[in-house]
């Protein structure tokens, strides 16, 4: 029994093995380019959101004081909602990452940026 199959991307009838999925090599890679590109873009998304955190992060560092109001990150497209890791001390204070620059809440809207040395370690 002879069943007609087609190319899972453009259509074309296939000819040759009866488990062939794809007329040529494009099709293929087409194809497959397009699933993985699906399956990555939330990981893109959230990958630009943490670099632009740490870029407005290391803008912060580079100034005169590492101590800024939240509202002034807040300004710049930081998004409070990623981060890469967080680390409490002994005495229950968080300082959240993106990467290798962090900073922690303080009272009064404010924000005290800082570098942690220990993750650059860490990625040697």
């Amino acid at each position: 029994m002879y069943t007609k199959r087609n190319c899972h991307e453009c259509g074309n009838a296939l000819n040759g093995r009866s488990d062939k999925r794809f007329c040529s090599d494009i099709c293929r890679n087409v194809y497959h380019n397009r699933e993985r590109i699906a399956q990555t873009e939330t990981i893109r998304e959230v990958n630009l959101i943490l670099s632009r955190n740490r870029r407005i992060l290391m803008h912060c560092l580079e100034g005169r004081s590492a101590k800024v109001p939240s509202s002034y990150l807040s300004a710049r497209g930081f998004d409070f909602n990623y981060f890469t890791h967080q680390i409490s001390d002994p005495t229950g204070e968080v300082t959240v990452f993106c990467y290798e620059l962090g900073y922690q809440k303080l009272g009064n809207d404010k924000v005290s940026v800082q570098r942690d040395a220990g993750f650059m370690r860490m990625l040697a």
